[in-house]
């Protein structure tokens, strides 16, 4: 497999679609967020598991000011992708 430069791969991805699997952690968001900003069609695909927003507001294990600063922070995460044209699934 050969190593890529980031000026080689934004080249390769040009007029493609790229599906990021688990895309809505911190990572992946990121690289969502990066790749469309490039104009790359990108689609999210997540189950939700580690960032759900319902089992966060229903974890009774966490502060309830913890649990409103996750929230927000996730609400955020999703702003963010939808207000950048990410599809997600």
């Amino acid at each position: 497999m050969k190593n890529l430069s980031y000026e080689e791969a934004v080249q390769r991805l040009n007029n493609e679609r790229v599906m990021l699997v688990g895309g809505a952690g911190f990572i992946g968001h990121n690289i969502a967020l990066e790749l469309t900003r490039l104009g790359i069609e990108t689609v999210v695909v997540d189950n939700m598991m580690v960032n759900s927003v319902v089992d966060n507001v229903y974890d009774a294990g966490r502060a309830e000011n913890q649990r409103q600063l996750y929230q927000g922070f996730l609400l955020d995460r999703f702003r963010l992708m939808r207000e950048s044209g990410v599809k997600m699934h």
